[in-house]
């Protein structure tokens, strides 16, 4: 699997994080700057099943922009995030962008 986008992020300083999904749906990938806002939503995704199914409705709908998947696999999630970097805009990769600062506030917001 040829992942130039996302070896692309990982240079740019973006982090991913993966962890299976403790409802037994798959596996989670999440891709972004701040270590902690991805930490954030991990545990939001498992703090209990009201959460994780919202967050598994908000990456399926108004967050399907985000860089937040949940995949039948860890190649799959790794594939969609692939392809949604491949549509963003190229100032994802610089830190100081105003998209990667909305997307971290939104990641944030997750487990506020």
């Amino acid at each position: 699997m040829l992942l130039e986008n996302i070896e692309r992020a990982l240079s740019a300083g973006l982090a991913l994080q993966t962890w299976d999904d403790n409802q037994s749906s798959g596996v989670w990938a999440a891709l972004g700057g701040d270590m902690d806002a991805l930490n954030s939503v991990q545990s939001f995704s498992k703090e209990g099943l009201q959460q994780n199914i919202w967050l598994k409705n908000f990456v399926q709908g108004e967050g399907s922009e985000t860089l937040i998947v949940l995949a039948d696999s860890f190649e799959t999630a790794l594939s969609v995030i692939e392809t949604r970097l491949d549509s963003l805009p190229n100032d994802i990769y610089d830190e100081q962008s105003k998209y990667r600062q909305s997307l971290e506030a939104v990641y944030k917001s997750i487990g506020a």
